[in-house]
């Protein structure tokens, strides 16, 4: 597990701190289907059934909810869904470029203590997921999800909103009747802090 926040982000003209890692699931979900009609959703899950379709959907869900649970201080709820949506070997990383990533992990265990540690210093924060697209494949047993995200996090010290923007794009596979990510990068497109305007 590493943590190289200054790399990913200096062309941006901001470092990366810890709080990061909230950008990649806080807080209240909502799901989207993607744009494009039943003929679109039904040529890209083509070889996945509607069950298949819902349980990768539920993967982004508990995996914001696990994240949630984690900073409201319950880690032992985070980390059990955290379990239920990633494989042990499971790649998980975020940042602006996916070659050098911001932040990255091995695995749920190791993803919950980064977790853990970012989100100390915090107050509260807010997930939305919308906008999904699932995809059959590779092979009869694998799919990709690409989910975007808008993400806010309130920091203790100054009251400072941080709100990120980016998508998900994961690979899952499925292990008997169990569906788990094996890769997830979620592709930040702007980090904004600005003040918070309600007391």
């Amino acid at each position: 597990m590493t943590d190289r926040s200054p790399t990913a982000a200096a062309e941006h003209g901001r470092g990366l701190d810890r709080r990061s890692v909230l950008g990649l699931g806080l807080g209240a979900t909502g799901l989207a289907l993607t744009a494009g009609g039943p003929e679109a959703i039904a040529a890209s899950t083509r070889g996945l059934s509607n069950g298949d379709v819902l349980a990768l959907y539920r993967l982004k869900a508990n995996y914001a909810f696990g994240t949630d649970a984690i900073g409201a201080g319950d880690f032992d709820r985070g980390l059990a869904l955290y379990r239920q949506v990633f494989a042990p070997n499971a790649q998980i990383a975020a940042g602006f470029d996916e070659a050098a990533p911001a932040l990255e992990a091995v695995g749920p265990d190791a993803y919950a203590e980064l977790v853990r540690g970012a989100v100390v210093g915090t107050l509260g924060s807010q997930h939305f997921l919308g906008t999904f697209g699932v995809e059959a494949g590779p092979g009869r047993r694998g799919a990709s999800i690409t989910a975007y995200f808008q993400a806010t996090v309130l920091a203790a010290a100054d009251k400072t909103i941080t709100t990120y923007l980016g998508a998900y794009h994961d690979e899952a596979r499925r292990r008997g009747r169990r569906w788990l990510i094996t890769k997830s990068f979620a592709k930040y497109i702007s980090i904004e802090a600005s003040a918070r305007t309600a007391p």
